[in-house]
C-alpha cells in the first residue's frame, strides 16, 4: 500500500502502567506515518497514568486521541471492546509497557492490503527486561513458536499471535464485534488468540518475520514467556498450570465453535488436524475426544 493512504488506529490499553507508558507512546509518536486516532482504553488505574499519557500527547502536540474508561473486566474484554472506538481502515494494538521501533507502521503499511477479508497481520519481537536489557532478539525463537500452527487446526490449542505486534483490518473489528454478541468472553484463552483465530477460519493473515516492537518482561506481565529449551521440564514441574492453560483453550474452542455454527468454517472434529500442536497437546486431544 502507498505509505500516505495507510490509515489506521492504535489502541493502547492501560492500566497503573506509569513506570513505562511515556516511553511507549513515545515511540508511537516517532513513527514516520502517525495515526488518525490514538485510543486509550484505561480499566481503572489509580496511579500517574493518565496524566502521563495527556502529558506525553500535549509534549508531542498530538490531539487526535480519546482517553476511554474500560469494562474494568481484565485486558482481553479491554482491547476488544475499546474497537469499536475505532473509525480507520486498519488497528493496531499496543501494550503500555513495549517500545515500538520506528520502522514498525512503514513495515506493516507495505504489505497492508485493502481486501474485504477479515486480515491480520503480526511480527516478531525481540524481549528486554524492565530495565531494557535485551533477553533475546527473537520473540518467536525465544518461545519456539512458528506460524505453521496457522496452516491448519493446530491454532485451536497452539497460538502464535502477540497482541501487542499486531493489526487487523476493519472487516476482521467487525467480525470481532459480532462475534461477542455470540461467545461469553470470559471463557476466552486472550484477545490476541481470539484474533488468530476468527483471521484463520474466516479470513487470511500475513507475517512479517522481523522484530518491530521490543516486549518489555517483568513482575507485572498479565502474559509472560519462558524459553523453550526448558520447556519439557515445564510440563511437568508445572503440570497443574499447563493442564489450566489447556482447559482454557478448550474453553476458546467451545466459543469458537459456538459462534461458528452456522458458517461451516470448522470441520468435524474427526477431520481436524494438528500437525503443530506439540506431542503432549496430542496426546490429551486425542484421549479427551476433542
Amino acid at each position: 500500500m502507498v505509505l500516505n493512504k495507510f490509515k489506521f488506529d492504535i489502541i493502547v490499553c492501560t492500566f497503573n502502567g506509569s513506570s513505562f507508558i511515556s516511553t511507549q507512546l513515545e515511540s508511537i509518536l516517532s513513527q514516520s506515518i502517525l495515526p488518525q486516532k490514538i485510543i486509550v482504553s484505561d480499566d481503572g488505574s489509580c496511579d500517574e497514568t493518565l496524566s502521563i499519557v495527556i502529558a506525553a500527547f500535549e509534549n508531542a502536540n498530538f490531539m487526535n486521541y480519546e482517553i476511554i474508561q474500560g469494562p474494568k473486566k481484565g485486558v482481553i474484554a479491554n482491547f476488544l471492546f475499546a474497537l469499536k472506538h475505532c473509525e480507520a481502515d486498519f488497528i493496531f494494538l499496543a501494550d503500555q509497557d513495549d517500545i515500538w521501533h520506528k520502522d514498525k507502521v512503514s513495515e506493516f503499511a507495505k504489505i497492508a492490503n485493502n481486501t474485504v477479508q477479515p486480515s491480520l497481520i503480526f511480527s516478531d519481537a525481540k524481549l528486554i527486561d524492565e530495565h531494557g536489557k535485551e533477553i533475546a532478539s527473537s520473540f518467536f525463537q525465544y518461545q519456539g513458536l512458528t506460524t505453521n500452527c496457522m496452516e491448519d487446526d493446530s491454532i485451536l490449542y497452539k497460538n502464535c499471535v502477540q497482541g501487542a505486534a499486531c493489526a487487523i483490518n476493519r472487516p476482521l473489528k467487525e467480525l470481532v464485534l459480532k462475534s461477542l454478541d455470540y461467545i461469553n468472553i470470559d471463557k476466552l484463552y486472550m484477545h490476541d488468540w481470539w484474533l488468530a483465530l476468527l483471521a484463520h477460519y474466516y479470513g487470511s493473515y500475513q507475517f512479517i518475520n522481523k522484530p518491530l516492537i521490543e516486549y518489555r518482561q517483568h513482575s507485572k506481565n498479565q502474559v509472560g514467556v519462558s524459553n523453550n529449551r526448558f520447556r519439557f521440564i515445564l510440563y511437568f514441574s508445572r503440570f497443574s498450570q499447563y493442564w489450566n492453560n489447556f482447559k482454557k483453550a478448550i474453553s476458546q474452542k467451545e466459543e469458537l465453535e459456538k459462534f461458528a455454527m452456522n458458517s461451516r468454517v470448522l470441520r468435524s472434529k474427526s477431520d481436524r488436524q494438528y500437525q503443530f500442536v506439540p506431542q503432549v497437546k496430542r496426546i490429551l486431544i486425542k484421549l479427551l475426544q476433542l
